[in-house]
């Protein structure tokens, strides 16, 4: 059982952020905002992470596709907007 989340902020890489079982936020650049800072964008990262840990063993599996859905969702629903990153 998961005991705590990791997060890593300020990767050097631009416009992105991604969850491999903890939450990467690149740095500012190429006309974009350091992800670690776009709270839709944040809660986009932490919807992979409901997906991932709400399966149950033996019930399912990860799938990426269904990933997005759950993470877009889930931060439209927090924020109230479907704009991400505006």
């Amino acid at each position: 059982m998961a005991t705590g989340l990791e997060v890593l902020v300020n990767i050097d890489d631009s416009c992105n952020a991604y969850f491999n079982g903890g939450m990467n936020f690149m740095t500012a650049g190429q006309g974009c905002e350091n992800t670690a800072l776009l709270y839709d964008v944040v809660l986009h990262e932490y919807g992979h992470g409901l997906h991932l840990f709400g399966l149950v063993d033996g019930m399912g599996a990860f799938d990426g596709s269904l990933s997005e859905g759950v993470s877009d969702f889930f931060s439209a629903w927090v924020t109230d907007s479907p704009d991400m990153a505006p």
